[in-house]
């Protein structure tokens, strides 16, 4: 018997499916590819494993499109893909996403995957999204089959980087998401059809059953008539601790962040490559908490790429731009980063490779920041500049009346969490008009910014409660206004603890729990301090930097307060100063190929 994985171009791979028992009773679908003349051969191989809750196979009215399974077994690897207990043709009650019983069944399948007798015992897990987060859960579980993990585009605090950015509610990917999920649950095929045909189902006949038993597809989505669907009630959240679903009892069941994990990950010391794009939603700065966080051979890879790495985005390039790498090369990276993995070569271990935006270059750093990153504080004047001088007037402040009607469009880093859609937002020129701006002189050189910009604001507001939303941009020299990145506040969670945030070390530490709720006294100064998402862009000279203040995004969050036009006034003075700290990178590393930092 031979145990590696190489490619079979000529033949056709094998698949069927099963169903695998759990501890319960529970019997999980799974999906296998083998590779060709695996079974004639008894050849044993490495096994790359999916699970979902998004359906591991689907009928459709016409052909299946090439899977990516077959993809996998071509390449000489085992592909397995799982729904998820509570989901698809699986068995079980989903009261949560990723309970504890949902993480003990992903061990449970790596353990009868090793066990198989197509396997070398060598197990990955990967995935993107949803799927993503359950291979990094996966490897927290420390299985000594598992030999490496690729999560690509994952939630690392699904709380700040997904549903409540800076406590505002993302409204519009927590409606469809919480349909979608509802709809697959149910088999429901007329709204899959219609509502969410973009995202591959347009000519779904519904979820596949298991091979040989058909028949009990019936009675595995009867099961799921229970499941819990805790995003129902989302509108009426407000903090960290209001996220649960409710088992039979009536007793509320939290969803775990992934980095509650953290210490199981570090002690399980799996080999993690992670994708992550920089304009997708705040990935981002979940991928660099973990970094921080991890002492693990964790490997960060940040690229220009929508949610999923389907698309080109970077904020300087036409979006319509092919993505790079090609998605078959990205494929081919992945299965050589695992393979290296099975034989012992755990790739390039701790350390965030990234492009950066605007320069079309990789780089790749062992800390973070990068050690020739620095900060530049820029300070908000009353004139509507950005200097590097501190205000000397001892009164000066700018009002601004909230437009409700500000939003960014319908193709931002936000919507394209729900299946790797477009960003592109375009000339802000237009948007701006509706905004509070501060902008600074023109550039006498490029400048590189690495990291996480910073904003203080010192001010004052009619409302107890309100948002704040700081957008980062660029103005070239014709005028037109380039999105850089974004931040934002809900006042209410503005208290900030000493120490760093588990959550995300770069940040200032706030809980966003009920008991450190803070609401602003109307009419009285307060100080808001927030991170903006990280990023890497090269902004070109002659350009102007921009910061640009906003209290609602109708295209993306929910407003607050619920009625009423807040007004501000922001304090631009000598004693109560409101300020942007850049991250500038002074002396960027030369770029280099891809492929030549992962190797």
């Amino acid at each position: 018997m031979t145990s590696h994985a190489q490619a079979h171009p000529a033949a056709v791979s094998t698949r069927h499916s099963a169903y695998v028992a759990m501890r319960d009773g529970v019997r999980l679908a799974v999906e296998i590819w083998l590779p060709p003349g695996t079974v004639e051969t008894a050849e044993r191989v490495t096994t790359l494993c999916w699970f979902t809750r998004y359906w591991r196979a689907m009928l459709r009215d016409g052909p299946e499109p090439r899977a990516y399974g077959e993809a996998v077994a071509q390449a000489g690897f085992a592909f397995v893909h799982v729904d998820a207990r509570g989901s698809g043709a699986s068995f079980g009650v989903r009261l949560v996403e990723y309970s504890d019983d949902e993480v003990a069944d992903m061990g449970e399948i790596i353990d009868w995957i090793a066990a198989q007798p197509w396997s070398d015992g060598r197990v990955a897990t990967g995935g993107v999204s949803y799927v993503g987060n359950t291979a990094e859960l996966a490897a927290s579980l420390g299985r000594p089959a598992l030999c490496a993990a690729v999560p690509q585009f994952t939630d690392y605090d699904f709380f700040d980087q997904i549903l409540f950015p800076g406590g505002l509610l993302n409204r519009g990917f927590v409606d469809s998401w919480g349909q979608f999920v509802r709809a697959l649950d149910r088999n429901d095929i007329a709204l899959l059809r219609t509502r969410f045909a973009a995202l591959g189902f347009a000519d779904t006949r519904g979820v596949k059953p298991v091979d040989g038993a058909e028949t009990a597809l019936a009675d595995a989505l009867a099961d799921h008539e229970a499941n819990g669907y805790y995003l129902d009630a989302c509108r009426s959240w407000t903090f960290r601790d209001d996220v649960a679903g409710v088992n039979d009892s009536g007793a509320l069941i939290r969803r775990k962040p992934l980095f509650t994990y953290a210490r199981a990950l570090e002690q399980a010391q799996t080999p993690m490559l992670h994708w992550i794009g920089w304009l997708d939603s705040a990935t981002a700065a979940g991928a660099l908490a973990r970094f921080a966080a991890l002492d693990a051979p964790n490997t960060i890879l940040i690229g220009p790429w929508t949610h999923g790495a389907t698309a080109r985005a970077d904020v300087f390039d036409d979006a319509r731009q092919p993505v790079v790498p090609s998605p078959a090369a990205q494929r081919a990276l992945i299965l050589r980063y695992i393979a290296d993995a099975a034989a012992g070569r755990p790739g390039p271990g701790r350390c965030v490779i990234y492009y950066t935006m605007g320069e079309g270059a990789w780089r790749r750093t062992r800390v973070w920041p990068p050690r020739t990153v620095s900060p530049q504080t820029l300070f908000l004047h009353a004139d509507g500049a950005l200097r590097d001088e501190a205000p000397t007037a001892r009164e000066a402040t700018c009002v601004y009346v909230v437009d409700v009607e500000a939003g960014t469009g319908d193709a931002t880093r936000w919507t394209t969490s729900m299946g790797g859609g477009p960003v592109a937002y375009g000339d802000r020129v237009a948007a701006d008009a509706r905004l509070l701006t501060f902008t600074a002189a023109p550039l006498d050189a490029p400048l590189a910014i690495v990291g996480a910009p910073q904003v203080t604001l010192e001010l004052s507001s009619s409302h107890a409660d309100i948002a704040v939303i700081a957008y980062l941009e660029a103005v070239a020299p014709d005028g037109q206004v380039r999105y850089l990145t974004e931040g934002a506040l809900r006042a209410v969670h503005r208290r900030i603890h000493p120490g760093r945030s588990p959550h995300d070390p770069f940040a200032p530490n706030r809980s966003f729990l009920r008991a450190d709720a803070w609401p602003l006294t109307p009419g009285e100064p307060a100080t808001l301090t927030f991170n903006l998402i990280p990023t890497a862009v090269r902004v070109p000279a002659g350009w102007r930097m921009r910061l640009a203040l906003a209290g609602a995004d109708k295209d993306t969050f929910a407003r607050i307060p619920a009625d009423g036009r807040p007004e501000w006034r922001l304090f631009a003075q000598s004693d109560a100063a409101s300020w942007l700290v850049l991250p500038v990178d002074s002396d960027p590393a030369p770029g280099d190929e891809l492929e030549r930092l992962l190797w």
